[in-house]
C-alpha cells in the first residue's frame, strides 16, 4: 500500500474490510484546481463532487483548493462523508465573497488545526459564523488576510472561546474601524494563547499602545505590521515593553521604519531573541543597516528580508543597500548562523 498514489488507495479500500482498516493509517495532501471562468464553474463543481464521494478521500489530511470557489462546491464540501479528516484547508479564492456559512457548520471541520482562508471574502458575518461553530475548538492556525470587513471580524473572534488554542492569528487589512479590532484582541483572554499575529495594513500608533498595555498577547513571537503607518516613540515604548520580550520575527514591508526605526530595533534589550527581520522599502539604507550589524543585541539575527539591488523593486520607493554594504550584511548574518550551531 504504501507504493499506491492517492487515486489507487480508493480501488485498495474497496478490497476489504481490513484493506479498509489499515488504508487509514496512510495520509495524503490534496490539491483540487478549479476554472476560473464563469462557464466553467458547473464543471468544476462536478469534480469537486467526485473527490468529495471517493472513499480515499477519508484519507486526506491537508486540502488546498485554489481558483475560482462557488457557493455550490461550499456546499458540497460541508455535506461531504469522506473529507472529514482534514487537519489543514487552504481555500484560495478570486476575491469574490461567497457563502461558508454551511462550510462551518460542517463536520468536515472537526479535526481541523489549521484553516487559511487568504483573500476569500467572507465578510464579518462569515467570521460570526465560523466563531460559532463547534467544530473549531482544534483550531491552532487561522490566516484570513483580507477575508473581514470591519473590525467586527476581529470582535467575534476574540469573543469566541471556540478559538482559545489559537497560537497563530492573521486579520489583516480589514477596512472599516480596525483599531477597535484590535482593541477586542488584545483585550480577549481567549487569544492569550497566540504566538504570531497579523496587522498588516493598519498598525498606528494607537495599535502600538494597545500591544504594549494587552494583559493577554504577552507571548508574542510575531507581528506582521507591513504598510503600517506608526510613529517611533509609540513603537519604542511597545518594543521594550513585556509584551515584546518573546519577539523573533519581525515585519516592516513597506513601512516608513527609517534609520530611526531600525536603530531602536538595534539598541532594543528585548530583541536578543529576534531572528528575523523585514525592512523591504522600509527607508533603511546604508545607515540603517550599519545599526544593524554593529548591534550588540541582534546576535541571533539570521534572516534580513531586504530585496538587495534587484531591478524588479526599482520602482518601490525607498533607500538601496549598497554592494559594500551588502556584503556586510552577508557576514552579519553568516557570523550569526556559526554561531548559533556552534552553540547547538
Amino acid at each position: 500500500m504504501q507504493f499506491c498514489d492517492f487515486d489507487e488507495m480508493n480501488s485498495v479500500m474497496m478490497v476489504s474490510s481490513e484493506w479498509f482498516r489499515t488504508s487509514l493509517n496512510f495520509k495524503f495532501d490534496k490539491q483540487f484546481g478549479s476554472y476560473g471562468y464563469e462557464k466553467d464553474i458547473d464543471e468544476s463543481n462536478r469534480k469537486f463532487k467526485e473527490l468529495s464521494d471517493l472513499t480515499s478521500s477519508l484519507l486526506i489530511n491537508s486540502l488546498y483548493i485554489h481558483g475560482r470557489v462557488s457557493d455550490e462546491m461550499i456546499t458540497i464540501f460541508s455535506k461531504s462523508q469522506n473529507l472529514i479528516n482534514l487537519t489543514k484547508l487552504n481555500i484560495r479564492d478570486w476575491d469574490d465573497k461567497i457563502n461558508v456559512e454551511p462550510l462551518f457548520s460542517g463536520m468536515v471541520l472537526k479535526n481541523l488545526t489549521e484553516l487559511d482562508i487568504d483573500r476569500v471574502r467572507i465578510g464579518d458575518e462569515g467570521f460570526k459564523a465560523l466563531s460559532k461553530s463547534s467544530y473549531i475548538k482544534n483550531l491552532t492556525y487561522l490566516r484570513a488576510f483580507w477575508a473581514g470587513h470591519s473590525y467586527l471580524a476581529a470582535k467575534y473572534v476574540a469573543e469566541s472561546e471556540n478559538f482559545s488554542n489559537l497560537t497563530f492569528l492573521d486579520l489583516s487589512n480589514l477596512y472599516e474601524n480596525p483599531v477597535e479590532g484590535v482593541r477586542c484582541m488584545c483585550q480577549s483572554p481567549f487569544l492569550s494563547n497566540l504566538k504570531h499575529i497579523g496587522l498588516s495594513h493598519f498598525a498606528n500608533d494607537d495599535v502600538m499602545k494597545l500591544l504594549e498595555e494587552s494583559n493577554y498577547l504577552t507571548k508574542l513571537e510575531t507581528i506582521m505590521l507591513d504598510r503600517g503607518d506608526f510613529t517611533l516613540e509609540p513603537f519604542k515604548l511597545f518594543l521594550n515593553s513585556n509584551n515584546a520580550k518573546n519577539l523573533t520575527d519581525l515585519y516592516f514591508e513597506y513601512t516608513e521604519l527609517g534609520v530611526e526605526g531600525v536603530k531602536i530595533i538595534a539598541e532594543c534589550p528585548n530583541m536578543i531573541n529576534l531572528k528575523c527581520l523585514d525592512i523591504t522599502h522600509a527607508y533603511v539604507g546604508d545607515e540603517g543597516a550599519r545599526y544593524i550589524i554593529e548591534s550588540k543585541y541582534l546576535k541571533n539575527l539570521t534572516q534580513l528580508e531586504y530585496y538587495p539591488n534587484d531591478p524588479y523593486y526599482e520602482y518601490y520607493e525607498g533607500e538601496n543597500f549598497s554592494e559594500e554594504m551588502r556584503l556586510s550584511i552577508e557576514r552579519f548574518l553568516t557570523s550569526n548562523i556559526n554561531r548559533h550551531y556552534e552553540q547547538n
